[in-house]
């Protein structure tokens, strides 16, 4: 539910940049974000992209102050069939599934929305 992890990341006093994964949605976000629309290139991606490994990616993620991500897994998969968005290569997917693996933590999940904390 997209107004309760607003609320958890309210609570969880933040004081890093959100970037958001397939969640569009941005109204009730109260921390400082790094959205993602359809029509943009996103973030994560971008980054996946440009480095060599997961820790090159968890490198920027720090650089760029990033403390949580919102996940959308349904809005992503929507956007992505419908925007041709999120088309990482095999080893694009490799490195961000490394990534999530190694350096994230679940920290809520609830109605397909998941929040992960860099660690």
């Amino acid at each position: 539910d997209y107004f309760s992890a607003t609320q958890f990341l309210r609570r969880a006093r933040n004081h890093n940049l959100t970037l958001t994964l397939g969640e569009t949605r941005i109204a009730y976000f109260q921390n400082k974000l790094i959205p993602h629309a359809y029509a943009d290139h996103d973030p994560l991606l971008t980054w996946a992209r440009k480095a060599r490994s997961a820790e090159e990616i968890l490198m920027k993620l720090k650089e760029e102050n990033i403390g949580h991500i919102v996940y959308n897994p349904g809005e992503m998969d929507r956007l992505s069939k419908k925007y041709k968005i999120w088309q990482p290569t095999h080893e694009e997917r490799l490195k961000l599934t490394k990534l999530m693996r190694e350096h994230f933590r679940v920290v809520y999940a609830y109605r397909g929305i998941v929040i992960f904390q860099v660690k």
